[in-house]
């Protein structure tokens, strides 16, 4: 394939580790992860290809909603769709690996996918719009230490 970006082969391995982690590690969200490869993708660009410049970014703002607590039933065949039209059409390296990896998150990781969507749940309490916290109130000292440390401003007193 044609390199028309300054991509280097260390930044496309690095893409491929990532996606790596998301199968072997506990307490990585494969959904999450597939947000920061469209994220690290979009930082790498030069936007000199169709599919690079639209393509993932569209792969990042559909992955956004998800994560955010927006994903509608669509965006799951929207993705896989969009995969496979970067991979056929793909200027370069990088979009054809971000949407390789991307499908292969989605493909083995499917129920973690649909759970983000259908429930608006993550399993591993990463994904900031797919998760609640709750303080118990029985065991709650009062001591004011959940304040300083909550990153939403959401506790008041």
């Amino acid at each position: 394939m044609e390199r028309i970006c300054n991509v280097t082969d260390e930044s496309l391995k690095d893409l491929i580790e990532l996606a790596a982690k998301a199968g072997s590690d506990t307490g990585v969200c494969p959904v999450e992860t597939a947000f920061l490869i469209a994220e690290k993708s979009i930082k790498m660009t030069c936007g000199k290809g169709v599919m690079c410049r639209d393509g993932l970014r569209q792969f990042y703002l559909i992955l956004e909603d998800i994560t955010g607590g927006r994903g509608k039933n669509e965006d799951i065949e929207l993705l896989l769709e969009l995969c496979g039209v970067i991979k056929e059409c793909a200027d370069c390296d990088l979009s054809y690996t971000c949407a390789e990896q991307i499908e292969k998150l989605i493909n083995e990781h499917m129920d973690d996918f649909e759970l983000h969507i259908k429930r608006k749940s993550c399993k591993n309490l990463i994904c900031p719009g797919c998760h609640t916290v709750h303080i118990d109130a029985s065991k709650c000292t009062g001591s004011g230490e959940c304040i300083k440390v909550c990153p939403a401003d959401a506790i008041k007193g």
